[in-house]
């Protein structure tokens, strides 16, 4: 009888080291895939491959960048066309990575970015990864979409920060 209240309390012991430790490992993956940190210009990916978020200020190519970008209004912006048409664009110019094909590697990549009051799509960035080769194509996808029906506050055009899911899945 002794015996197994010895090991009961050892155990106990062990999951008390271990949750701590877990927990840990959590808050870390939180904090290196975070939107703020997204924003700060720091992502890191797989704990290895570092993806630097250029931030630039000013202007440049006709956007403004010191204006301010609102995280929802009203009117959200939207493709051109609706889902449907988004669905469509993402269908007809997704180029799964050969590297990724044959590894099998497979999932959703989330990603978020400006779609500024012009329609333009700017700082993207991921915030939820797959793997390297992925989600370069995931951004290359949403940096070339065409310009986006800008989201409205009180009737004007204004720049919102949108996130958007692109699921990466491959036939049997």
């Amino acid at each position: 009888m002794t015996n197994s209240k010895n090991l009961r309390r050892s155990d106990c012991t062990q999951s008390m080291y271990i949750l701590p430790v877990v927990a840990l490992m959590l808050m870390l993956l939180f904090v290196c895939t975070s939107p703020a940190n997204c924003a700060n210009g720091n992502f890191y990916v797989n704990g290895d491959t570092t993806v630097k978020v250029v931030k630039v200020k000013g202007y440049a190519n006709g956007i403004n960048y010191n204006e301010k970008v609102y995280n929802h209004v009203k009117n959200m912006p939207s493709f051109q066309g609706g889902k449907a048409k988004l669905m469509e664009y993402l269908h007809n110019n997704l180029v799964y990575p050969q590297k990724a094909s044959e590894a099998r590697i497979m999932g959703g990549v989330l990603l978020q970015f400006i779609a500024r009051k012009s329609g333009n799509i700017t700082n993207v960035c991921v915030l939820r990864s797959i793997s390297p080769e992925i989600d370069a194509e995931a951004v290359r996808l949403v940096e070339s979409m065409p310009k986006w029906i800008p989201g409205e506050k009180n009737g004007v055009p204004v720049n919102v920060k949108c996130r958007l899911r692109i699921d990466f899945i491959l036939n049997k």
